[in-house]
């Protein structure tokens, strides 16, 4: 269920980690010869692990749509048969893969921008199994590595990168050179979503209880909130009451003052973050809420909610209108840092682009066969990273030559 692949000896007991997927896996298979394993995921993907060489990056296999229920390899070893969710069955040429991936650059994809920005915009951050991956935002060149499952830049100097891997604790790493400055123990499992505020004096992070919701996404139990300045813990948001179920999402508010969070119950709340320990909770209630994000320089929250509405909830009037995408059931949605373009992406693979300013849609596709569950400007706005639950895509802004 943690995503991870492992082998364990039965003689000796020793445990050997290969690696992970984006999501649990539910599937694996030996080959008759025992070079490859084989691994099936609810990321939609499976993967051949060699066996003979664990210092290679294994084959990762796209294609389904869906969840990898079932797969196995045929007598000879040479192909891999798949089933998945999406109601079909495919079959891979496991020599022709093999010789793809090793000699040819790596996995399909691998190039890709991540959802996570520093700043300036000069660098990204992408979790790609047990790694958070750094690349120049360019020429999406790889400029480092952190062992970790999600980390987080921080949004001033002195730079630095928060991360977390599961585990009791998170790890914080010089911005620029890319190593360890120190460890920072938590008694919770930190497993998800973590989040500077904008002003840079606090840390959020999703407290891992093992639940999930009928989405796949995490959801936190609790939302851990760290002052930066010695990373000393200024106490954990939970909810109270037990009908609320867990968080869904969360957001800091641009003047770093409030922290708005989507939750189980399809409520959304908003807590001043200097009186958490007060508990001074507001409330909207029966949004279907799934995802939240606050519009630049303003205490206005734009809410993505599962029954195909987006909520845009001001806070200093009380007052809050809804936008019709008519796009289908919003899992994801992002603005850009001007205010001005916000992004819808649903549960059937749609992306709306929206002006805020005058309410009208102003761009539609469908670039992904299943749902999208994360969407992200770059500083600058000239790029905007998809996720879906089949791939990663990175869509650039038409500029047009202001020369004459």
């Amino acid at each position: 269920m943690d995503g991870t692949v492992r082998l364990w000896s039965v003689a000796t007991d020793e445990q050997i980690s290969l690696g992970a997927h984006g999501r649990p896996v539910d599937c694996v298979v030996f080959s008759p010869d025992g070079r490859w394993l084989a691994s099936g995921s609810r990321d939609h993907t499976a993967r051949l692990w060699d066996l003979t060489d664990r210092t290679q990056e294994p084959v990762t296999l796209r294609g389904h749509t869906g969840r990898i229920w079932s797969l196995d390899l045929t007598i000879d070893g040479n192909t891999l048969v798949t089933g998945s969710l999406d109601g079909t069955v495919k079959l891979w040429d496991v020599g022709q893969l093999a010789h793809r991936e090793h000699h040819h650059g790596g996995s399909q994809g691998s190039t890709s921008l991540g959802t996570v920005f520093s700043p300036d915009g000069h660098l990204n951050l992408r979790p790609e199994g047990d790694h958070v991956v750094i690349r120049d935002v360019e020429s999406e060149r790889v400029v480092g590595t952190l062992p970790a499952t999600e980390a987080a830049f921080s949004p001033s100097p002195p730079e630095v990168i928060a991360s977390v891997s599961a585990t009791h604790g998170f790890t914080v790493w010089d911005g620029r050179t890319f190593t360890r400055s120190l460890e920072v123990p938590s008694d919770a499992r930190l497993n998800g979503d973590l989040r500077f505020s904008p002003d840079g004096h606090w840390l959020a992070l999703a407290q891992d209880d093992g639940g999930s919701d009928n989405t796949s996404f995490r959801t936190p139990g609790g939302i851990e909130i760290r002052e930066t300045s010695e990373w000393r813990r200024h106490g954990v948001w939970r909810l109270s009451s037990p009908t609320a179920g867990t968080f869904r999402h969360f957001d800091f508010s641009p003047d770093s003052r409030l922290l708005a969070a989507s939750c189980g119950d399809g409520a959304v709340r908003v807590i001043e973050v200097r009186s958490l320990s007060t508990g001074t909770i507001r409330m909207r209630p029966g949004l279907h809420a799934m995802r939240v994000t606050w519009v630049p320089r303003t205490h206005t929250l734009c809410i993505g909610c599962v029954d195909g509405l987006v909520h845009l909830w001001n806070l200093d009037t009380d007052r809050s209108e809804a936008l019709t995408p008519n796009a289908g059931n919003v899992w994801a949605l992002d603005i850009s840092r001007d205010g001005k373009t916000l992004a819808i992406g649903t549960q059937d693979g749609r992306l709306e682009l929206f002006d805020l300013a005058t309410r009208r849609a102003i761009a539609g596709l469908r670039p992904h066969l299943t749902f999208i569950r994360e969407l992200s400007f770059s500083p600058d706005g000239r790029r905007l990273v998809s996720v879906g639950g089949d791939a990663w895509r990175t869509w650039r802004a038409f500029v047009p030559d202001q020369t004459p």
